[in-house]
């Protein structure tokens, strides 16, 4: 086995399919050792044993194996993940990590309605797969590339996770600019009282916020700006008022139903 196909270790202790054809994760976790790890301690903070997360926009199961480390053995997550070959690579890595039986992987793309929808997939960047490519002309789409169209299920967020919803205390989203039309579901038809949302929002940043605005969330800052990948050290989660996030582009950000203590 060359070092090419050998397993990729987080400093979490989650391991992840590698191979010439793995995700772009494993080399960000190959030259730093996590992704995104402002969030990924603020979840191994935060979630406890028996809790009941979900994973919008699992990819390869970097932060459900991260859920599932917190909720087993009692607890469950639900990691929902339309891209095929990512969703294959996904159940690869809870066998790798023994979580399949804590997370239940859904193979379907978050919509409207249930039936099936066009999905684009990035043949180099499967974190860049979508429901929708940005359009000719676009500064992204010139440097990215084309996006190959397929089919796949889909359904409405609710009805994916179904009777679980109510048990639900921690979502985390990134399905690419998706994120506004399901804002309503996450911020109504989740009823946890301690309810916890990650998310990515970009500008119009208010068409996905307002939801959670109008049930009085508090809203906080991840300071996810990438200098993660050359530092070491991890910036502090801040409270930030909603008008201030309507003015900017892009941000990362912790919706709670509570005030969360953040010391």
């Amino acid at each position: 086995m060359d070092n090419d196909e050998r397993p990729v270790e987080s400093e979490y202790g989650t391991r992840f399919v590698a191979g010439r054809n793995g995700s772009i994760i494993t080399s960000w976790l190959r030259f730093r050792g996590a992704f995104e790890p402002v969030l990924s301690e603020f979840i191994l903070r935060h979630v406890q044993e028996g809790d009941y997360c979900l994973d919008v926009g699992a990819n390869i199961g970097y932060f459900s194996l991260l859920f599932a480390k917190r909720v087993a053995p009692s607890g469950k997550v639900i990691a929902i993940e339309a891209a095929p070959d990512t969703a294959r690579r996904l159940r690869a890595n809870l066998e790798l990590n023994k979580a399949a039986g804590i997370v239940d992987v859904v193979e379907a793309a978050c919509a409207p309605q249930k039936g099936e929808v066009t999905f684009y997939l990035h043949p180099h960047f499967d974190g860049m797969s979508r429901l929708t490519p940005p359009p000719q002309g676009k500064r992204t789409r010139g440097i990215l590339g084309t996006w190959t169209p397929v089919t796949v299920t889909a359904d409405t967020l609710t009805s994916i996770v179904g009777v679980d919803a109510p048990r639900i205390s921690f979502i985390k989203v990134d399905i690419e600019g998706a994120e506004a039309a399901i804002a309503p579901q996450l911020a109504n038809d989740f009823t946890h009282p301690g309810l916890v949302v990650a998310l990515e929002v970009r500008a119009p940043i208010d068409a996905t916020l307002a939801p959670f605005q109008e049930q009085g969330f508090y809203v906080y800052d991840l300071h996810n700006d990438y200098h993660w990948i050359f530092e070491r050290k991890v910036p502090a989660i801040t409270e930030v008022t909603y008008d201030e996030l309507y003015r900017r582009r892009v941000a990362d950000v912790l919706l709670s139903r509570k005030e969360l203590r953040l010391a």
